[in-house]
C-alpha cells in the first residue's frame, strides 16, 4: 500500500523524513497532474454548447500568477 503512494517499493523500511519526503513529493506530482486535466478539460469546454470562455481566462491567469509566483518555477 505504501508504495503505490510513495512510488518507492522500499516504502516500509525509509525513516520518517524520508517517508514524508516521498509522499510530499508525491503530493505535488499529482496536483501539478490535476491542474494539468482540469487546464486541458476547460480547452476542449470551450468547444461544447456549455462553454464557458471568461472561465478558461480565469483558469489561464491564476496559472500564470501562481507559477510565476512558485519559488520552485525558476526561468
Amino acid at each position: 500500500m505504501g508504495g503505490s503512494l510513495s512510488g518507492n517499493p522500499n516504502f516500509a523500511g525509509l525513516s520518517y523524513q524520508a517517508k514524508w519526503s516521498a509522499v510530499s513529493t508525491r503530493v505535488m506530482q499529482w496536483a501539478a497532474l490535476s491542474e494539468v486535466i482540469l487546464g486541458i478539460s476547460l480547452i476542449v469546454e470551450v468547444f461544447t454548447p456549455m462553454r464557458n470562455i471568461l472561465l478558461v481566462f480565469m483558469y489561464w491567469q491564476m496559472m500564470q500568477v501562481r507559477y510565476m509566483s512558485s519559488p520552485y518555477v525558476k526561468v
